[in-house]
C-alpha cells in the first residue's frame, strides 16, 4: 500500500490484437509514501484495460492511495477496482481498528 502521483499511462496489448478484454493498462506512479510493503520510488501499476473487467481508471497528474498486490522487486505491481485504490485526497489509510466496546447486558428489575 502506497501513495503516489501518476506520471504516465500506457496500454499493453496482450493476446488477440484489437480485442481489449485481454489488454492491460500500465500506470507509472511516482511513489510519495509507503504504508505497507516495500516498493521502488517509481513503480508500474498494471490493471485490466476495461472497466467492466474491474480495471482502474487513473489520471496522469493525479495522486492516489494504491492498494496493490504482487512482488514489486521488478518494479511492477497489480491492482483492480475492488482493491480499495482511491484518490489520495481522501486521506491516509486507516491502519488501526477500533476495539468494539461491549455493551452491558440489560438488567431486569423485578416488580414486587
Amino acid at each position: 500500500m502506497f501513495s503516489g502521483s501518476v506520471s504516465a499511462s500506457t496500454i499493453l496489448e496482450r493476446g488477440t490484437p484489437n480485442y481489449v478484454w485481454d489488454d492491460l493498462r500500465a500506470y507509472t506512479v511516482q511513489v510519495g509514501q509507503e504504508y505497507k510493503g516495500d516498493v521502488p520510488a517509481t513503480v508500474t501499476v498494471t490493471t485490466n484495460y476495461a472497466g467492466s473487467m474491474c480495471g482502474l481508471s487513473l489520471y496522469v497528474g493525479e495522486s492516489y492511495l494504491v492498494f496493490a498486490f504482487g512482488d514489486s522487486t521488478d518494479g511492477e505491481v497489480s491492482s483492480h477496482y475492488c482493491s480499495g485504490t482511491r484518490s489520495a485526497n481522501a486521506g491516509p489509510p486507516v491502519t488501526t481498528t477500533a476495539m468494539a466496546v461491549s455493551a452491558a447486558a440489560p438488567t431486569c428489575a423485578a416488580v414486587a
